[in-house]
């Protein structure tokens, strides 16, 4: 089953679609061009990570990634954005992205970061699909580390 991306696209973006092609190649990608769209489109399928490429037209990055959460708290957020500063990106990371990137970063570090994403969605899913009705907190919990498996029997 393929990975599902939402990317949501600036399109005034300097990057070619020769290059996203490639950024993008294995993954089913969802593209939009704006978090309305996005919205309507996290309600009506399921995606395993969203990536913010660029400026979002109808908002900016920290409104759109706290209403990507809005709609699902565990969905990693990937943001690449070639003039983002470092003070926007400690922000976005503080609010939940999964990570953020710059243009100097590139493009093959974003696939690399875009496949974690899809990782620990993956993980999340299964984690929560194990989660018994008698524990339904299981799924809030992070890993299977010694320091989780202390929450779980401070919990039970």
């Amino acid at each position: 089953m393929a990975q599902k991306l939402m990317r949501i696209q600036d399109t005034h973006s300097n990057t070619g679609e020769e290059d996203w092609c490639r950024v993008l190649a294995g993954f089913e990608a969802i593209t939009v061009h704006n978090l309305v769209e996005a919205s309507a489109a996290l309600s009506s399928q399921e995606v395993d990570c969203v990536l913010i490429s660029g400026e979002v037209p109808d908002s900016n990055a920290l409104d759109a990634l706290e209403q990507l959460h809005a709609v699902d708290p565990m969905l990693p957020v990937v943001v690449w954005n070639p003039e983002m500063s470092a003070t926007e990106a400690v922000r976005l990371i503080r609010a939940g992205a999964f990570h953020c990137l710059g243009y100097r970063d590139g493009l093959e570090a974003l696939r690399d970061w875009l496949g974690s994403a899809m990782e620990e969605s993956r993980g999340r899913k299964r984690a929560l699909e194990r989660a018994s009705n008698s524990e339904p907190w299981r799924s809030l919990l992070v890993g299977e580390s010694r320091a989780m498996q202390g929450v779980v029997e401070t919990i039970r």
